[in-house]
């Protein structure tokens, strides 16, 4: 879980929204949803798509299509959907502060 933390603002101003569900900060998405989700994600990847770039000085959006795909195996979809991300221009580069999925 430590590992993602890298290319997050790590702080009270990430916000993951998901469907209905949002997690306020870092700590708390890591820690009560990201956690729980470690075993299931090491076995997939993620294809982005249909990207929608927007960037004003410090702050970038990103909407994109993501699909689910298993690591190995055949090739199926597991599922797809819509996503918007907001980055923030730090001293290390652009690190996300909201991810929103639907």
């Amino acid at each position: 879980a430590a590992a993602p933390e890298q290319f997050v603002v790590a702080d009270e101003r990430f916000l993951m929204f998901e469907g209905k569900h949002v997690n306020q900060g870092w700590v708390e998405y890591r820690d009560q949803h990201l956690k729980g989700e470690l075993g299931d994600l090491a076995q997939v990847r993620f294809r982005l798509s249909g990207y929608r770039v927007q960037i004003d000085g410090g702050l970038a959006a990103v909407s994109f299509i993501f699909n689910v795909l298993p690591k190995t195996g055949p090739e199926m979809d597991f599922g797809s959907g819509r996503a918007t991300a907001v980055l923030l221009r730090t001293e290390s580069g652009w690190k996300l502060q909201r991810l929103h999925t639907s």
